[in-house]
Formats: structure tokens, C-alpha cells, sequence
């Protein structure tokens, strides 16, 4: 059954909703599939992560907050603009979301419960320094299990980061350097289209680049 999107508002939550910050600035929003519960990140606010049910009611459930240290080395559950949180379709015995800890260069892991809720788990982080550079500001992570379980991360600083089904980088494409003449400056977003192309979109001031997989690529 396809459904057909009119533009319709399911429902919206403005903030403040009672969490304990006076600051509220969201920027990512990760949605299990079958399951009553999802996760709000505040990565330009608290730092925090908010937990709400489908039905847009704030369970007041709050993890994170702002990481005491800075870097991959910093507290595991903590955040440093906590920017993107995508659930992880690829690790079907422990559900996860992957939160993009953007300033501490890394992504985290976090188990959580999709049954009963209340859980937002972080024990394993990723380190993008060593593929994406010292200044890595890694934004969000999407995955394609169809695609051999690859993801893909763009990254604030300039590349885009090709992952394989075990979170290893095995590509890089330096976006703000192979098209600094057209101002493709910060890439903010990418996706890979079914056919494994990729296409990146780049903030300041604003441009979307389209990028065809070549057959011999085996990346």
C-alpha cells in the first residue's frame, strides 16, 4: 500500500515541553520502524536526547547532556552538538540508533529498547578522525542494507565518508575540494539512490551535487 504525503500535520510538539533546559534547538529526529517510541536530538541546544511516543506526547525520558571533555576520547553518552540520530536498520539483534556526536568527531551507538522505551544506551563510538581528518564534524549517517549494508556520513569539514556494513570507512570523496570553483563548501547531507550514486547536498550558501558510481568502483 503506497501512502500518498498531502502535507497533512500529524502532530507537532513545540518546546518548551518540560525537559530541564531552558535552551531547545533540534535538528534530527530518529524513528524505529514498529515501534511506539522515538528520539529527538537538541544538537544545537541541551545536547540532550528526548524520548516521545508516535503520537507526539514527551515521555520525559532525557539523555546526554553536554560531554565535560572534547574529542572521540570524550565520555561515551555524552554530546558535543549530538546533530543527527538515525535508527540502524543493519544490527537486527541489538536495536540501535547511531547519534552523530558532530563536535566530539564521532558517531554513537546506543542500544535502546523499541518494545518498552526508556532506554538510549550508549557504550561504542566511532572515530572519523583518522578517515575524515583532525577537524572532522561528522553530521548525520544513513545506511542502505540493500547496498551490502554500506552508509554514508557527510561531513561538515569538506568530505563525504562511504562506510561498509561494519562502520569501517572505505571511501572518501573530498566534495569541498573537488568542487571549491561552485562553492559546494560544507556538505550537510547525503544519500546513496538505489543504483549506488550518491548525491550531497552543501550548506553556505547552498548547493546539491549529483555523483555517479562507476562500474569498476568494487568501493
Amino acid at each position: 500500500t503506497k501512502t500518498k504525503l498531502d502535507g497533512t500535520v500529524i502532530w507537532q510538539k513545540k518546546g518548551l515541553f518540560g525537559q530541564d533546559t531552558t535552551v531547545y534547538k533540534p535538528t534530527w529526529h530518529a524513528v524505529p520502524p514498529n515501534s511506539e517510541f522515538t528520539y529527538l536530538c537538541d544538537g544545537y541546544g541541551s545536547n540532550q536526547v528526548y524520548e516521545f511516543d508516535t503520537r507526539g506526547n514527551f515521555l520525559n525520558k532525557t539523555w546526554g547532556g553536554p560531554s565535560k571533555t572534547k574529542g572521540p576520547t570524550a565520555e561515551l553518552g555524552k554530546f558535543s552538538t549530538n546533530h543527527g540520530c538515525t535508527f540502524d536498520p543493519r544490527i537486527p539483534d541489538t536495536p540501535t540508533v547511531v547519534v552523530s556526536d558532530r563536535a566530539n568527531s564521532r558517531f554513537q551507538l546506543c542500544a535502546i529498547d523499541p518494545k518498552n522505551g526508556g532506554k538510549f544506551d550508549c557504550k561504542k563510538s566511532i572515530n572519523m578522525q583518522p578517515y575524515l581528518g583532525a577537524g572532522s564534524l561528522p553530521c548525520n549517517l544513513r545506511m542502505y542494507p540493500k547496498q551490502e549494508g554500506r552508509a554514508i556520513t557527510p561531513d561538515l569539514a569538506g568530505p563525504v565518508g562511504v562506510l561498509d556494513e561494519s562502520n569501517k570507512v572505505i571511501s572518501v570523496v573530498n566534495v569541498s575540494v573537488l568542487l571549491a570553483e561552485q562553492q559546494h563548501k560544507h556538505p550537510h547531507d547525503a544519500i546513496f539512490l538505489p543504483n549506488g550514486d550518491m548525491v550531497v547536498a552543501t550548506w553556505a550558501p547552498g548547493r546539491i551535487s549529483y555523483w555517479k558510481r562507476l562500474p569498476n568502483d568494487t568501493n
